[in-house]
């Protein structure tokens, strides 16, 4: 915390973005533990199996609405992860330039030599920025690309099963 204070209005952003996105991670990661034995596929499916009578392409039609529908409930809170994996470093760059301004306005008002004591401060400020930006945003990138690719592959899969219950009501037969 004492970082995020000497840090002053970027520490206190920083510290924000770094709460929003701790709890971004853990929502999702209990979002995907609970569901993952879900009925939302079948759910899907029911709806696919009401719909058998229909058309193909309406049935489809129906079938890609009832996941697009689903996928916005998976990628909550993915786009905040990356827009928070993208603002933390730039904030930390920015606190890097803050700290060694001020380390030159205390070279410029010091009358007589410089000791390395005159910028430490300074430096301190601009390297902590740096390394806070960075560990914000490092795991947000991590995260989003591991839930993104979660969400991939279940969609896939959810798409693969129902195109072969679909082509079944066609009597296509697929060989499986």
């Amino acid at each position: 915390m004492q970082y995020f204070e000497h840090l002053g209005a970027i520490g206190i952003i920083l510290l924000i973005l770094s709460i929003i996105a701790t709890t971004i991670i853990i929502e999702r990661l209990y979002f995907y533990i609970k569901n993952k034995n879900s009925n939302d596929f079948n759910k899907i499916k029911n709806t696919l199996t009401n719909n058998k009578d229909k058309n193909k392409n309406l049935r489809d039609e129906i079938i890609s609405l009832k996941l697009l529908s689903l996928k916005e409930k998976y990628e909550f809170g993915i786009k905040s992860l990356r827009i928070i994996a993208t603002i933390s470093p730039m904030l930390g760059l920015f606190g890097t330039v803050i700290g060694i301004i001020k380390s030159f306005k205390n070279i410029a008002n010091h009358q007589g030599p410089v000791n390395p004591a005159l910028i430490a401060d300074g430096l301190w400020l601009a390297m902590t920025s740096t390394a806070i930006g960075l560990a914000i945003a490092l795991p947000c990138l991590i995260f989003a690309y591991i839930f993104m690719r979660n969400n991939e592959k279940t969609f896939h899969n959810y798409q693969i099963k129902l195109n072969k219950i679909s082509l079944k009501f066609e009597k296509v037969n697929l060989n499986d």
